[in-house]
């Protein structure tokens, strides 16, 4: 009876986007719903602008499977003080999180957050249960740039990546830890390189439960050369031993360029193809798949691939996973 409760019990699941991202939440959302199909998930979608057609395709999920979907859309008001640069490939809407708080029901205790460019490729009941221990307010994962992060910011303790997080919902509440991000973004703006997860390291260091890669499998982390990786040999060989013993089995993060949606990169992301299955099976099969690149970027992959052919530095290469 008890194995029977636990297979169907109620997941939170947290995420935030704008109109330009809604097609990638969905293909991240239907990724998930395929993998967990034991239990009811609510989801609740901090969107702002979310076009008419594409709130069509979010109740399209809950009709294909036991979720429910709430789309909320938070007064963007409330974070004009948050810095977002000419050039960044984030909008407002990657702040929503620190104040969700105030967006969702009080009845929740627990919630998962997953970023948009995220592929769900397992069952995650065993995270969503994970023990927080007496004073954790998040789980996540070391960043893979976490020594060069943690030094940048001062921090005691090791920089997360807060693309995918399990926050706990009673102790954040009470620390009023949205409010003192708020603050602290406030104060000193420009030393927010990375946004909302600069923040939330900040407040958060000292209350952080660090979990396994495989529930943040990072772009960084599926290299073959991890000596550009700014973290302990420790760190590096779970790494290698998750990749060894679950592949894809994981969650998996297209974190940084490349997205799989995005055609005009020089070395394609290694599970790229995954990312187009849950596309083409979600309400989303036709989600744009050429997005422009910035300026920025197109100067960088002339120049790598420049230095590549003269052989002035060694192309990365990814594990064949």
């Amino acid at each position: 009876m008890k194995e029977k409760e636990i297979s169907h019990q109620t997941i939170n699941i947290l995420c935030a986007t704008d109109d330009n991202y809604a097609p990638y939440c969905g293909v991240m959302l239907t990724s998930l719903l395929e993998n967990n199909k034991d239990h009811h998930i609510d989801i609740y979608i901090l969107g702002t602008c979310i076009s008419v057609i594409d709130r069509q395709r979010f109740e399209i999920l809950s009709m294909r499977y036991d979720c429910t979907v709430t789309v909320i859309d938070p007064d963007a008001g409330l974070f004009s003080n948050c810095p977002i640069k000419d050039g960044d490939h984030v909008s407002l809407a990657t702040y929503y999180r620190i104040m969700c708080e105030l967006f969702l029901p009080t009845f929740l205790n627990r919630i998962l957050y997953l970023d948009c460019d995220v592929i769900v490729n397992r069952d995650i009941k065993e995270l969503y249960n994970m023990d927080m221990g007496n004073r954790a307010v998040v789980a996540a994962c070391v960043d893979s740039y976490n020594t060069k992060h943690k030094e940048r910011l001062g921090l005691e303790n090791d920089y997360f990546c807060a693309g995918i997080m399990l926050l706990d919902l009673e102790r954040f509440r009470e620390g009023k830890f949205g409010e003192r991000c708020m603050d602290a973004i406030k104060n000193d703006p420009e030393k927010f390189v990375y946004h909302d997860q600069d923040a939330f390291n900040i407040v958060l260091n000292d209350r952080v439960r660090y979990i396994s890669p495989k529930w943040n499998m990072m772009s960084a982390f599926l290299r073959c050369d991890k000596s550009e990786l700014h973290m302990d040999a420790e760190l590096k060989n779970d790494i290698e031993r998750v990749i060894a013993r679950d592949g894809s089995n994981c969650i998996i993060h297209y974190e940084y360029l490349p997205k799989p949606w995005q055609k005009w990169v020089m070395m394609p992301h290694p599970f790229t193809m995954l990312w187009h299955h849950y596309r083409v099976i979600s309400p989303w099969p036709d989600a744009p798949i050429n997005c422009k690149a910035p300026l920025r970027f197109k100067i960088s992959v002339v120049l790598l691939r420049l230095l590549w052919k003269f052989g002035l530095k060694k192309r990365p290469d990814y594990y064949l996973v």
